[in-house]
Parts: structure tokens; sequence; C-alpha cells
């Protein structure tokens, strides 16, 4: 019921008794390979409200190493002469920059795959708990999922689980119920999106993919103009390989439309303006309708994704494409861009007002600049050279995020550095996760702070804006 046809989807059957496919390796494996045939996890720039409004004063460093950091307006690489030969680029240690201060830090019972901010609260999702904790770090409630039948994260798998928006916190679950199946015990599984009151906990309503053998969610993509968007495992007709896409009529509470796929969607992107949504897998990209259809399609890996204004956002062989979302075709592209791996935070991050995008710019001495750029154009209008990251033995990559007046990247040591977006000097850095592989790690930005998932250690911290 509530289902509208998708032309060019597979046709379903009748439900029955769903497998359940193991995690596709990629999808779990350390943060080991080349980022051009990384498997993406994560949400595209701007899908959707992440965490309640919020404002913070700007820290300002008052030691600068130089008064122009390096930065060039024309971007071009710095540290390369006429004839393109490296030369030492003037970078910044980040020895002055000062210290950022969690304001708490806690082990729940069981560990996070996400933490985002929620108004004064906290909310941590486990693989069976919503967990709040107030400003204390002590959990002010919980949302038992199991008690209700529901798995509600793959706590080992990178990605989104959980956004605000309208005042509710959204997030996909698994419901499970014991069946009969041709005289045999099996078990039923329906993917689910769940409305909870972010303040109380309490269940607001809830909305199921009925009809369609599922099995599993891996994430939710974001909210855009009253849909909420999911990926899950299982194409609807129990093909142990497939995955698929589920919108759903926030007002109605019911599917606006589900596709099945041939493969597992592993990254996604939603425009904040337009109807279109990026898809894509292992080896290939499409751009979707509003109805689910495919609108175009081009076999490629990625290694980086994201949106703007009504663009989408990618990154192929280092070179940063923003593609019309209508037809897939590039409006312009810039070289030289980072690639990003599984894991929270992306290759590029948009201002808050999509009039700017942040990216990692490779330099001819082997570092990177903050590239600042002209979100409608390309144009790069700064790049200020980045304190260097030590050598963990893997390709360099970009994680970023955008909020609260911040850029924020997340190195390969587990350092945390918040940068001016005026500029791209440090305010702050927090290395106090220094040696955790950022693959464990899922970080939000949003609402007047940082929230952090260490999958590994079991713990969820949050630090301000501010760094205070």
């Amino acid at each position: 019921p509530g289902v509208s046809p998708v032309a060019d989807g597979p046709v379903l059957p009748a439900p029955t008794v769903p497998t359940f496919p193991d995690v596709p390796p990629a999808l779990d494996g350390p943060e080991r390979r080349p980022p051009r045939r990384a498997l993406l996890l994560g949400l595209g720039i701007g899908g959707g409200v992440l965490a309640a409004g919020g404002t913070v004063a700007a820290v300002v460093v008052r030691r600068r190493r130089r008064t122009s950091a390096g930065a060039s307006s024309d971007g071009k690489s710095p540290g390369a002469t006429a004839s393109g030969a490296a030369q030492a680029v003037d970078r910044p240690t980040g020895a002055d920059v000062k210290e950022g201060v969690l304001s708490w830090k806690t082990s729940p019972p069981e560990s996070c795959s996400q933490a985002l901010a929620a108004g004064d609260l906290v909310v941590g999702v486990g693989e069976g708990t919503l967990t709040a904790f107030d400003r204390h770090g002590t959990a002010a409630w919980t949302f038992d999922g199991r008690a209700a039948g529901l798995i509600l994260a793959i706590t080992r798998i990178p990605g989104r689980r959980a956004v605000l928006d309208g005042g509710l916190l959204y997030t996909g679950a698994t419901r499970m119920a014991a069946v009969t199946e041709a005289g045999q015990p099996a078990v039923s599984t329906t993917t689910v999106l769940l409305a909870v009151d972010p303040a109380t906990g309490k269940e607001v309503w809830r909305a199921e993919t009925e009809g369609f053998r599922t099995a599993g969610v891996l994430q939710v993509l974001g909210v855009r103009a009253g849909r909420a968007y999911l990926f899950g495992l299982g194409d609807g007709t129990g093909k142990a390989a497939g995955g698929h896409v589920w919108a759903v009529d926030l007002a109605a509470r019911r599917t606006a439309w589900f596709r099945g796929l041939d493969g597992y969607a592993l990254f996604g992107a939603l425009p904040p303006e337009g109807d279109r949504l990026l898809v894509g897998g292992e080896k290939t990209v499409q751009g979707l309708d509003r109805d689910g259809r495919t609108a175009w399609s081009r076999d490629t890996a990625l290694a980086g994704f994201g949106a703007v204004g009504g663009r989408f956002l990618t990154v192929v062989d280092g070179v940063l494409s923003a593609l019309d979302a209508s037809t897939g075709e590039p409006v312009w592209t810039v070289p030289g861009v980072l690639p990003t791996t599984g894991g929270s935070g992306n290759a590029v991050a948009a201002s808050e007002d999509g009039a700017l995008l942040f990216c990692q710019l490779k330099d001819s001495d082997g570092g990177s600049s903050l590239g600042t750029l002209d979100a409608a154009t390309g144009a790069v209008r700064r790049r200020t050279p980045l304190p260097r990251e030590p050598d963990q033995g893997l390709p360099a990559v970009a994680r970023l995020q955008c909020a609260d007046g911040n850029v924020y990247r997340l190195g390969a040591d587990a350092v945390l550095w918040a940068l001016d977006p005026a500029d791209g000097r440090p305010r702050w850095k927090f290395t106090g996760l220094r040696g955790t592989d950022p693959q464990n790690l899922s970080w939000t930005a949003g609402g007047g702070r940082v929230c952090l998932a260490d999958r590994s250690a079991g713990t969820v911290a949050s630090l301000f804006a501010n760094g205070a």
C-alpha cells in the first residue's frame, strides 16, 4: 500500500521470507584500499538538517605564523616553480594552535555508530538502542529498540543512522518477526523508518516497507521537501546481493516509492534544491528523479561525492566535478582534489549558505591546502597550506564537514581541526583521539557542537564548536 510504481525497477512478487546477505567485505574492511576503489558510505552535503540550530562565537588564534598563511587566490599549487619543480611550502605546524576541550566523554552500555546534537542533548545510535546524553554526559533517556523487535544500526559500518528535521529524530531500523515458511520456522524482516521525539525518546510514529523483502538498513540519507530517504539491504525480491533506496512521505507516513537495485547503494547525495537523488555503488553512479526512476547513469568509481544547490558533486581520479542533476553532465571541474574514504566527513564540504565549497588540494611538496571554491563556477578563490600529517603509509584523503561557522577536518592521525572558513587558518585542534583509526570514528558537526562516536573504544564524546 502507498507504493508508487517504478517503471525501471524490479517487478516485486508477494513478500516471502528474506535471506540475510553478509555485509559486503568492502563495507566492513579497514581503511587500506586506494581511494578510487574505496566503497563510500555516508551522506552528501546538504542532505537534510543534521541538528538543531545554534550560533557560536568564533575563536581567534592570537599567534600566527604568517600574515598570509601561504594563501593563494590563483588556484596554483603552492611550492611549484614555473617549470613545475617542487619547492618548500611555508606550511604551518599547528603547534601554536590552542587545544580543544571535551565537554564530556562517556562509555554507554552499547557502542554507537553515530552521535548527533539534538538541542541540549546528544543522541547516540546503537544497534539496539537510542540513548540521549545531557550536558554532563549522563543518560537522559533510552529508547530500547530490541524490546520492540528492532535492529537500529549496523554499528561496524560507517554511515549516517539518524537525522533531525522538523523537531523529530528520524532513524532507520529493521523489524524482525518469527514466521513459518513451508512448515519450517523462519524470520521475516521489514525496513522501518522511526520518528522519535528527541526530547523524550518516545516513538511518535513509524513507516514500514510492507510488501518488500528487505534485510537491513545501511543509512538514512536525509530529509528533503517532506520526504525521508534511506539506503538498505535487499532489493525487495529477496535477492541476496541487492540493495534498495526507500523514499518515505513524512506527512502520509507511508512509502512514496521503493527502488530495488542490482547492487548495493553504498553512497548518495541529496541536493537541498530540486528533486533529484544521487545513488552509487562500487562501479556505477546514477541520478534518480522524484519517482525513483533513473534519469541518467554512468559506469565509474567515485572517490568523493556530495551536493550543493541543485547540483551533484563527484570526485573521480582527483577531479572534482559539479554535475547537472538532471543530465549528469559536468558544469565545471577542478583538478588536484584529494579523495575521501568510508567514514564520516567527505572530500568536499559546502558552506552553510551554499555559496562556497571547501576541499583539500594537493600541493607539490606532498602536503595539501584547504581550497575555497566558488560553488557556482568552481573558481579557486583561496588555498591555504595545512599542517602536514604524519606518514601513515596510506594515500592522503580528505575528511571535511562545515557547520557553525567552522570548516572541520579530521586527519589521518584522528586529530580534529576547526578552521576559519574566511582564511583557512586553524582556530583550535583536538588531539585526544590521536592514533585512533579514523575508520572507527563517526563525527557529526552541527547544533553548536561536534559529536564523536568511537566504535573501537565504545565511547561517545562532545565538544562545543568554539573548542572551549
